[in-house]
């Protein structure tokens, strides 16, 4: 980004509030920081006005910069709303105008894979298909995440970072259907379809886990992920994972996030309808958790200072937390999350507020407020999972 500034403003712009913000959070002063950025946020936001109105605004240094307000505007903004990124409207456009990377392919990669975690709550809040459901754009976003992977690892991670899209394609209506499933859960059809849906998430996670475990191998083999006791103070458990390269880190961490998710919805909907095979599936949520935390220090060292995407990648597995476990899901909350969360900083609220997020990610509660408009994805009783 640094080579392109000169002829773009607005990256310009976007990257020195990237650096403000940055900057104010290593000082470490609550009190200052909104004041301190300000300035350079109404500065950012004026010249990406002024770069839109603009016949050649379409580019790819206006597409970063996007991706970049929004990330730092996630860390100051006291009225964000974790599954509503006000950029991610943009960010979906530039992504559906711009399709393949063509040119500089490793700057249009990177903006793609950093806008992914945009892309994918926009398509929850407003409960439609994610821009990657079609070609090209399925293809330019897998081949940009795969670019992360290490040569020899590619051929291993092509599989899953297919069934990571699948899924998250299939996901908003999926947990529209969970949610109307959890609100209306003694309507006729209901518990059908619901074990159809636990079903059919029986099947993905073997899936994901097939194509999971065999990367995993090869990485450990190569030496890209290791194993570690663990160093960070109080962390609950006795290792830890270290990884080299971040992007690949991320990746890993994403389809944790999956299966925890999926693991979840199976476990929440065998509860409501008394399946026997809740106390199992309960064991392998468990079990897909401890693994997503061995991710936690590793969190911890990429986005120590933009905590937003530790705060979210944590937030499945928080509802499985116990005793010590809590106590340092809550002591990072407060102390590495404490401007990009706005989360409480009472331990009883923060839980709460924890738990209305998890909430929302696995289909009990809705991720938009009540009353907002949004298409209804959940007519149909076909699962299609």
């Amino acid at each position: 980004m640094p080579a392109r500034v000169s002829h773009s403003a607005c990256l310009r712009d976007a990257i020195s509030l990237f650096c403000s913000t940055y900057a104010c959070l290593q000082r470490g002063d609550p009190t200052s920081m909104d004041v301190t950025i300000l300035k350079d946020y109404g500065k950012s936001l004026r010249t990406l006005r002024r770069t839109l109105e603009e016949k050649q605004a379409g580019n790819l240094e206006t597409f970063a910069a996007v991706a970049l307000i929004s990330r730092s505007e996630s860390v100051f903004n006291p009225a964000w709303n974790p599954f509503k990124r006000s950029h991610a409207e943009a960010i979906v456009a530039f992504v559906a105008k711009w399709g393949l990377p063509k040119a500089d392919y490793d700057f249009h990669s990177e903006i793609l894979f950093q806008a992914l975690e945009d892309m994918m709550f926009h398509s929850f809040s407003n409960r439609v298909a994610p821009i990657w459901d079609k070609s090209p754009h399925r293809e330019a976003i897998a081949e940009a995440s795969l670019r992360f992977f290490a040569p020899p690892l590619r051929p291993y991670g092509a599989p899953l970072i297919q069934i990571f899209m699948e899924y998250f394609t299939k996901a908003p209506k999926l947990l529209s259907k969970v949610l109307r499933i959890n609100r209306d859960s003694s309507s006729p059809g209901m518990r059908d379809l619901a074990i159809k849906i636990v079903n059919a998430l029986v099947g993905d996670t073997e899936r994901a886990r097939n194509a999971l475990n065999p990367l995993l191998e090869k990485a450990f083999e190569m030496g890209e992920i290791s194993e570690v006791d663990a160093t960070e103070p109080n962390f609950f458990l006795p290792t830890h994972y270290k990884l080299n390269p971040g992007r690949f880190g991320e990746c890993l961490n994403l389809i944790s996030v999956l299966l925890v998710g999926m693991a979840r919805i199976r476990y929440d909907l065998s509860v409501l309808y008394g399946l026997p095979c809740a106390d199992q599936i309960y064991a392998t949520y468990r079990k897909e958790c401890v693994a997503m935390w061995k991710f936690i220090p590793f969190r911890i060292q990429i986005f120590k200072t933009f905590g937003f995407r530790a705060v979210s990648m944590m937030t499945l597995p928080y509802e499985c937390a116990q005793g010590r476990e809590k106590e340092f899901m809550n002591d990072l909350f407060l102390k590495e999350n404490e401007h990009p969360s706005r989360l409480p900083t009472d331990r009883r609220e923060l839980e709460a507020a924890m738990l209305l997020r998890a909430m929302a990610m696995t289909g009990r509660l809705p991720f938009v407020p009540e009353g907002a408009a949004s298409p209804n994805l959940a007519s149909s009783n076909d699962c299609n999972c």
